[in-house]
């Protein structure tokens, strides 16, 4: 029951994270949001630590986090992309099935839920995934484990990569999950703020190789006769508040996953923990006036359902 308890505070605080980084997204670069977000929680991370005088383990025993930082890294430009190509109602409720990484890992090591905590499994699966689903693939918030952003693409979508980008992303989110957790086991705090070493290093990666490729292609555009610096626009106080406000929630809900994976099958906790998707979900309703859908109404309340049944099994 405590570990269920820990679970659902972590995908809550996910979820207010991945809402605040979508609001921020909405005025500004969505690159810029993350790498702020990610800096914010690793910088905090660090703090926190120093604080409390926590001796890094060493690079061997945070291994798994950080080869799960990369993978998150890797996920993000994969769903990025997939918003970018693809519609909402494809792209959202692939991703939101990342927890099956962490029940197929948690399964194969040799955990068994009870039938009632195997059943609720399945509910929140569902749940989430119809929670998440829309008909209407207009522009709308949605959310994912460690980041959300905002989806306006008015080009014709081209729904088979997004679903593959999609997969990529689940996957990669799932692999995050059982990184840090398998970290954890030599210290709870020090995982999510490793995994950030690596996951910063990766983006930022990216985002040069991206950006090198860019000026290349516009300079044979241009035949190299126009300056081709880069465009440099100030982030408003509003959007940084929101993505340093998404970076230490999302260590935080990080934090609780790890104490609740420390306390509970691993299986479980993910699948509580995905729950995210359903907050985000749930706040645009309330805050931005989105209307649920009635699928959407009917997924979280199995949502729900399996988290109760998950935490009375």
């Amino acid at each position: 029951m405590t570990a269920a308890l820990i679970a659902l505070s972590a995908s809550l605080a996910w979820g207010v994270g991945d809402m605040a980084a979508a609001l921020a997204s909405r005025r500004h670069r969505t690159w810029s949001v993350v790498f702020v977000s990610q800096i914010a929680g690793f910088v905090i991370g660090l703090s926190v630590l120093y604080l409390l005088d926590r001796p890094f383990p060493g690079w061997r025993a945070e291994l798994p986090a950080l080869l799960g930082g990369v993978a998150l890294a890797i996920g993000m430009v994969a769903y990025f992309e997939a918003l970018a190509v693809g519609t909402m109602s494809v792209v959202a409720p692939i991703a939101a099935t990342c927890g099956a990484v962490p029940v197929v890992f948690g399964l194969v090591a040799g955990e068994r839920p009870s039938t009632i905590q195997a059943l609720g499994m399945l509910l929140v699966f569902v749940g989430v995934v119809l929670s998440v689903y829309q008909r209407d693939s207009t522009s709308t918030v949605v959310g994912t484990v460690e980041v959300g952003v905002a989806a306006h693409d008015a080009r014709r979508p081209k729904n088979a990569l997004a679903a593959g980008l999609a997969v990529v992303a689940a996957v990669c989110f799932g692999l995050i999950l059982v990184g840090i957790a398998a970290a954890a086991k030599h210290d709870p705090l020090w995982p999510p703020v490793a995994a950030r070493i690596t996951s910063l290093a990766t983006l930022a990666t990216i985002a040069a190789l991206s950006g090198l490729r860019s000026i290349r292609r516009r300079g044979a555009n241009a035949g190299g006769a126009k300056s081709l610096a880069p465009r440099q626009s100030r982030m408003p106080a509003g959007v940084w508040v929101g993505a340093v406000s998404a970076g230490a929630l999302h260590l935080a809900a990080a934090i609780l996953f790890i104490l609740a994976s420390q306390r509970g099958l691993l299986s479980l906790v993910a699948v509580l923990s995905s729950l995210s998707a359903v907050v985000v979900v749930g706040l645009a309703h309330l805050l931005l006036h989105e209307r649920l859908e009635g699928q959407q109404l009917a997924g979280v309340i199995l949502a729900l359902t399996g988290a109760a049944a998950i935490a009375g099994g």
